[in-house]
């Protein structure tokens, strides 16, 4: 077995657990040379970080053989020989229940949260197996991975007319034949931004989230830094180098998305079956979430129904000439005793808007370029800078706020 990482670990205590003194690769022929060991007793591990074998070819450490090293001696181990496992499997649209062919398909990587995994500049010395296995789907959909050894990995596909997916694969001791990778080219999620008086709501970030639970994760472009980790050079023993898109997608999480809404709503295209969350997030303000099921086939449509209310202000001269250059906001301080803020972004017509639950709100124009010149705040009623602004839960509601010229 070529190119397998090999390492030993300390035994003297629980503590030593999982520390790798001298790290190295086999060769052609499988072999290996741990030098500058310290003179202890050692565990020989070898393979994939996340699901290690040890000597003489056990996964459980209690069981591993313990390796002494004597200062001055080379220390010569026996053998280990390991099996190794074949995936056969074919590729299956969900949305036609039929096979298809994928022009990329491969098994890849370390499956834990990022919490979990090593730096990387340690990943990128001892964790050999970041690089992709691929295989190649026939014209009827079936493919076949050979010699696959033992762990967690991802099943990536890739394709033009498809969503690039990751499926969580656990490789064992056994064959596995039969298996079934699902692809589709996702469904639209649209909908609507309503607040409690049933208003459009526009300018707000709406974010989709996948849930952990779902089988199945859309594929995304890694970072340069960890491109490096599966650049295959000298280190990727007896390796041809790999296509782009492959390095581009050796790792997948529960990717969120996110747009703007606008007046006629949101769109997402391309969304993978499973349960979401959709937040809507106002710059400055309030968020809301709820919880959605997209299918295999139908779009899905949903409406975020907000408990707030979308308050709408102008700041204007009062001669009406052109305004100055706004920077700052208009800050909401409730009156509840947590006293959120609210902040409304004016643009450069000077028009803002934030979402606000009902209650009584103070107005403060203190970090606005123009408030030494602010001639009147008012709700059209009221002297919002004598008085608080009540949001009225049952009526839509404006602030003007005129500036001296």
């Amino acid at each position: 077995m070529q190119g397998i990482r090999v390492a030993v670990e300390p035994v003297s205590s629980a503590l030593d657990a999982g520390l790798l003194e001298s790290i190295s690769l086999t060769d052609k022929a499988g072999r290996y040379v741990l030098e500058n060991v310290s003179p202890g007793r050692y565990r020989l591990v070898t393979g994939r970080i996340d699901s290690p074998l040890y000597h003489p070819g056990v996964p459980d450490s209690n069981q591993a053989t313990t390796v002494l090293v004597v200062a001055g001696e080379t220390t010569q181990v026996p053998d280990m020989v390991f099996n190794r496992t074949n995936i056969a499997g074919r590729v299956v649209d969900i949305k036609t229940g039929k096979a298809r062919t994928i022009k990329f398909l491969a098994l890849c990587c370390d499956n834990r949260p990022s919490s979990q995994s090593p730096s990387l500049a340690a990943l990128r010395i001892i964790e050999t197996s970041l690089m992709p296995i691929s295989a190649t789907v026939n014209e009827d959909g079936t493919f076949r991975f050979a010699d696959v050894p033992p762990g967690k990995y991802f099943l990536q596909a890739n394709d033009p007319g498809i969503v690039p997916v990751a499926q969580i694969i656990e490789v064992g001791r056994d064959h596995v034949e039969g298996f079934e990778l699902k692809v589709t080219s996702g469904v639209r999620v649209d909908g609507t931004v309503m607040d409690r008086l049933s208003q459009s709501v526009t300018a707000v970030n709406i974010t989709l989230k996948p849930d952990s639970g779902n089988a199945m994760f859309e594929a995304r472009t890694i970072s340069s830094a960890a491109t490096t980790l599966v650049e295959w050079g000298p280190t990727s023993v007896g390796s041809a180098a790999p296509p782009v898109d492959m390095l581009r997608r050796v790792v997948a999480e529960t990717k969120p998305r996110a747009v703007m809404a606008t007046a006629a709503g949101f769109s997402f295209a391309g969304v993978l079956p499973g349960k979401y969350t959709l937040e809507a997030n106002a710059p400055g303000g309030n968020a809301f979430s709820t919880t959605i099921e997209v299918g295999i086939r139908d779009a899905a449509v949903a409406r975020l129904d907000l408990p707030f209310i979308q308050v709408t202000g102008r700041i204007a001269e009062s001669d009406g000439s052109a305004l100055p250059r706004l920077t700052g906001s208009v800050r909401f301080v409730s009156a509840d005793p947590v006293a959120r803020i609210v902040f409304g972004f004016p643009d450069d017509a000077g028009r803002f808007s934030v979402l606000l639950a009902p209650g009584s709100y103070r107005l403060f124009t203190d970090t606005l370029n123009v408030d030494s010149s602010i001639e009147s705040i008012t709700d059209g009623t009221n002297d919002l800078r004598a008085q608080r602004f009540i949001v009225d839960g049952n009526r839509q509601q404006q602030i003007r706020i005129v500036v001296a010229p």
